[in-house]
């Protein structure tokens, strides 16, 4: 099919091997009515409707040369610290990571960087011929385009590059590629449940491009439509209405907040339009452009003090050298704070941008816990919960000082990250194994919130999952915020358990255990006579109580609390001979009550005067000094029980015991 008919019917093609550059029947002709738009040159109209290819494709070259650099290299105001060049730099460091990959190398330096001093250059023009012929080869065919994200960026690298590019291919190869890459946005089909990093450069940000470089061309006209939609209808899919994405996509989140910005930048780029305002031909809807704060934010709620990513491992980098530079540089550019100081410039509304501008503020080098709080400010409240998202964060605020608890549980094993005072204690999978009388239980389900609590002393999270043979397990997750401690604890309910071995309602052999995650370079300190262990980074960090234990080591019963062999996780092991099991861990994160004599005990429950056993009811009192808190669980029905003299008809009760020696409720659960 020549390639003017393929420009008139807005169609796809397959497109044949490069021909000679007499062929001009391939090229397109300026009589072709859908083809050029308005706003394309007269002289290239006019040569190419007279038939004169050569003079048309001259004149083209030209108006390519001559009308402006390309948008990656862009400068903004001398106050705006990024670019869409910068950002499109982090990117493609982040894809040359990936692997070998030369062509996209090159095709990164020729789009960001242009070929000055390289049109007479016929190596330079051969090696282009080249890698053009390869890729056309690769995308060749008319079935569906189900790129990966490395594939649908790569397009887009093309879609900057083919200006440039015009200077040293031939007429025919140009515009070989020019039909290639609108035939591709004619045939992605990605799910964006599949990759949603490839949906939104296959579906988005590439027909974005395609269209914002060749405006002058009809058929790219008509992309911006499809990417709108495309952009649209992605972050509709991936964030939950608030600005926090599915916890399946955290992986890819950093990534597409970046790919957002890009379009958005680009969107007020071709509007002209310097002071933020969005255009009438945005780059999404309506509903889109209120999200992308939203996102901003949350990009900025899941991102650790040093701007990488909640769960992410630091990517590969060059040994050493100013390679290793140029990567630490081009990657930060894409962090979450970087992002959120350009987009208070392209946002108009300024609700969102006080609120952003307060937490860049409020996690800044000299801001502290204390100075935000007796500071006013617009922050949002620190803590977060999404079930749609099955993502939550307990924070005790928004310094860089804070603890804060990443959870994602939308996986068979729920991900946690713990992070205190800037260092990165916990992070990965809190894995779990249940067995009864030597009959593992296995999940029956996923993992649910079944209790979200947050308010000016702690932030609450439970979670529930099944497991089979009627077994239960709650998780709590409680988060102090004055007082700087973690409580976490496991649940294992076995009232409906049954199997050939153990009669149901009968006690069993209970076996408990779970794994915590260690992140990397964290190194774990047992005492020597008591059984809690202290988690040390660059300083002393945290000091964790396994409270079910006994303290002193020369008391074998119930369990142990070790690290693994292999120093990637903290171990917790749990057994009894009943229908329940409680393992609860005090993790401490406060340094200065690390200084401080510390003790727990397990104290005795009593229900109408008669001691109850541990499947019944635990309770705990766990002391720093002169600070003691005291710790209920009911797991067997909420009855009126007491222990240390509290009467208690809950489910469950955190408290710390006041001065004067009355409790005072952290949480309580009925």
């Amino acid at each position: 099919m020549a390639t003017e008919q393929f420009y008139v019917a807005h169609g796809s093609a397959v497109i044949e091997p490069p021909v000679p550059e007499t062929a001009g029947a391939h090229w397109p002709a300026v009589a072709d009515p859908g083809f050029w738009h308005k706003s394309a040159p007269d002289a290239v109209r006019r040569h190419y409707s007279a038939g004169k290819a050569a003079a048309g494709w001259k004149a083209w070259r030209r108006y390519l040369r001559d009308r402006g650099t390309s948008p990656l290299a862009r400068r903004g105001r001398k106050k705006q610290l990024l670019t869409l060049g910068d950002l499109f730099a982090a990117e493609a460091q982040l894809m040359s990571l990936g692997g070998d990959r030369p062509r996209l190398d090159w095709l990164h330096q020729v789009a960001a960087g242009g070929i000055r001093g390289k049109e007479n250059d016929d190596e330079f023009a051969a090696a282009a011929a080249e890698h053009a012929s390869h890729w056309l080869v690769e995308t060749a065919g008319s079935a569906a385009w189900s790129p990966a994200a490395a594939e649908a960026w790569e397009a887009i690298v093309w879609a900057y590059a083919l200006a440039p590019l015009a200077e040293v291919l031939p007429g025919p190869v140009w515009w070989q590629l020019a039909e290639r890459l609108h035939q591709l946005t004619g045939r992605a089909d990605i799910a964006v449940e599949r990759d949603p990093l490839a949906h939104q450069f296959a579906a988005g940000e590439f027909p974005w491009t395609l269209a914002g470089m060749f405006p002058e061309l009809g058929p790219c006209q008509h992309l911006a439509h499809r990417a709108r939609k495309g952009l649209s209808g992605g972050v509709a899919e991936i964030l939950d209405g608030d600005g926090l994405p599915q916890s399946a996509y955290l992986a890819a989140f950093p990534r597409l907040v970046a790919c957002w910005t890009r379009c958005r930048i680009s969107a007020s780029q071709r509007a002209g339009n310097r002071a933020g305002r969005p255009p009438a031909d945005n780059c999404w809807d309506d509903d889109a452009e209120q999200q992308f704060p939203l996102a901003i934010r949350e990009a900025l709620r899941l991102s650790r003090t040093d701007g990488t990513a909640v769960f992410s491992s630091q990517p590969q980098e060059p040994a050493e050298g100013e390679g290793r530079a140029k990567t630490a540089r081009s990657i930060k550019a894409a962090s979450a704070a970087r992002l959120a100081e350009l987009a208070v410039r392209l946002i108009d509304d300024k609700k969102p941008c006080r609120t952003i501008r307060a937490i860049l503020a409020a996690r800044s080098r000299g801001a502290d816990s204390k100075s935000i709080k007796s500071a006013p400010s617009r922050l949002p409240k620190p803590a977060v919960h999404s079930e749609w998202a099955e993502l939550a964060v307990l924070q005790t605020d928004w310094s860089r000082q804070a603890v804060r608890l990443t959870v994602a549980y939308g996986e068979a094993a729920p991900r946690i990250e713990l992070e205190a005072d800037r260092e990165l204690l916990l992070s990965g999978p809190w894995e779990l194994e249940v067995s009864l009388s030597g009959v593992p239980a296995a999940a029956a389900g996923h993992w649910e919130e079944v209790c979200w609590e947050t308010d000016a002393d702690a932030d609450y999270l439970e979670l529930e999952i099944q497991l089979t043979g009627g077994v239960r397990v709650q998780r709590q997750m409680l988060l102090s915020r004055s007082e700087r401690f973690l409580f976490l604890a496991d649940a294992v309910l076995t009232d409906g358990f049954s199997s050939s071995a153990v009669p149901a309602g009968q006690p069993a052999e209970l076996s408990y255990r779970s794994r915590l995650p260690l992140a990397s370079g964290i190194a774990v300190h047992p005492a020597a006579e008591t059984r809690d262990l202290s988690l040390a980074g660059r300083k002393p960090s945290a000091i964790v109580l396994p409270l079910a234990l006994p303290e002193w080591r020369t008391d074998p019963r119930g369990g142990t609390l070790a690290k693994l062999e292999d120093a990637s996780a903290l171990e917790l092991r749990q057994s009894c001979r009943g229908q329940r099991l409680y393992a609860p861990l005090w993790i401490d994160l406060c340094p200065k009550r690390a200084k401080r004599p510390f003790t727990w005990r397990q104290l005795t429950v009593a229900e109408q005067l008669q001691n109850q056993p541990r499947d019944v009811a635990a309770g705990y009192r766990v002391q720093f000094g002169k600070r003691q808190w005291l710790i209920y669980r009911s797991l067997a029905k909420a009855a009126n029980r007491t222990l240390l003299g509290v009467n208690l008809s809950t489910e469950f009760l955190l408290a710390r015991f006041g001065r004067d020696g009355e409790i005072e409720t952290v949480l309580e659960i009925e």
